[in-house]
C-alpha cells in the first residue's frame, strides 16, 4: 500500500462516505490539508446537483454492499477547481467477509481529460460551424434554383467556413452580372427583331398594295386593249363602208358617164334625122 502511495492519490471512506484520511498526493491534487477534509463526507468533492441524485445515492449503497467501482469522475477540488481522476473504489472487508471501508486509488488525468474536453468542443463547435454553413448554402441555393439571383449567403461564419461564403457569395454575383449582360443582350435582340418584324410587316403591306395597283394597272390595261380593239374594229368597219361607198361612186359615175354617152348619140341621131 505504500509503494501504491507513492504513485497514486489515496484516500480512505468509512462506509457512510466520511473520510478517514488521504495521502500526500490526494490532498495535492485536491489543494486541501488533511485537516480541512477529515471527517468531511465525499459530497463535498462533487457538484450539488450530483451529489444530491438518486445515482449518487445508489453508487455509496453499492459500495456498501462490497462492490467495486472503476472509471473516470470529474470532481471539485478546493475553490470549486475541476479534476478528473482515473480511480477505482474499493470496498475493504472485514473478517466475517463484509465491507468495513472503502479505500479509493486515483490517478490525475485533468490535463489529459481537459484536453480530450476541449478537442471534443472544437470537434463539436467545427460540426455545428459546418451544419450551419450547409444549412446555410442549401437554404441559398434553393432561392438560386427558384430564380433569385440576389441571393446571398448571410452570418457571422468563422475561418474557412468565412471564406467558402465569401466564395459563394462572389460567385453567385459573377452569375447575376453574366445573367444580367445576357438578358440586356437578349433584350437588344428582341428589339432588333421587333424592328425588323415591323420592317417586314412593312413591307408585306407595301407588297400588297403594289401587287393590288399592278392589277388595277392590268384591269386598266385590259380596258385599253379592249377599247383599242374596238377602235381598230370601227375603223375596219369604216375603211369597209368607205370602199364600198367608193365603188358605188365610181358605178355611179359610169353610169353617169354612160347616161350623157346615149344623150349625146340621140343628139347626133336628132340632128341626122331633121
Amino acid at each position: 500500500m505504500a509503494a501504491i502511495g507513492r504513485s497514486q492519490a489515496v484516500i480512505e471512506f468509512n462506509l457512510d462516505g466520511t473520510i478517514i484520511t488521504a495521502n500526500e498526493n490526494f490532498l495535492l491534487t485536491m489543494g486541501y490539508a488533511i485537516e480541512e477534509i477529515r471527517g468531511a463526507h465525499h459530497r463535498n468533492f462533487m457538484e450539488p446537483a450530483e451529489a444530491a441524485s438518486a445515482d449518487y445515492a445508489a453508487f455509496w449503497r453499492a459500495l456498501n454492499e462490497g462492490q467495486f467501482a472503476a472509471g473516470k469522475f470529474r470532481r471539485l477540488a478546493k475553490g470549486g477547481r475541476e479534476v478528473w481522476l482515473q480511480a477505482s473504489y474499493n470496498p475493504i472487508l472485514g473478517t466475517d467477509g463484509r465491507p468495513v471501508k472503502v479505500i479509493k486509488l486515483a490517478v490525475d488525468i485533468t490535463r489529459e481529460e481537459q484536453d480530450n474536453n476541449r478537442r471534443e468542443a472544437a470537434r463539436v463547435e467545427a460540426e455545428q460551424a459546418q451544419t450551419t454553413l450547409v444549412d446555410a448554402l442549401a437554404s441559398s441555393l434553393s432561392r438560386l434554383s427558384d430564380g433569385d439571383l440576389t441571393t446571398q449567403v448571410e452570418g457571422e461564419m468563422q475561418g474557412a467556413h468565412q471564406r467558402i461564403c465569401q466564395d459563394y457569395n462572389t460567385a453567385v454575383g459573377s452569375l447575376r452580372s453574366a445573367l444580367t449582360q445576357v438578358m440586356e443582350a437578349v433584350s437588344g435582340l428582341r428589339g432588333g427583331s421587333d424592328e425588323i418584324s415591323t420592317a417586314s410587316d412593312d413591307l408585306s403591306r407595301r407588297t400588297e398594295q403594289q401587287a393590288a395597283s399592278l392589277e388595277e394597272t392590268a384591269a386598266a390595261l385590259d380596258e385599253i386593249t379592249a377599247t383599242v380593239r374596238r377602235s381598230a374594229e370601227g375603223a375596219r368597219q369604216a375603211s369597209t363602208a368607205a370602199a364600198g361607198a367608193r365603188s358605188e361612186a365610181e358605178r355611179s359615175g359610169e353610169v353617169v358617164r354612160n347616161a350623157i354617152t346615149a344623150m349625146d348619140e340621140i343628139q347626133k341621131s336628132s340632128v341626122q334625122i331633121g
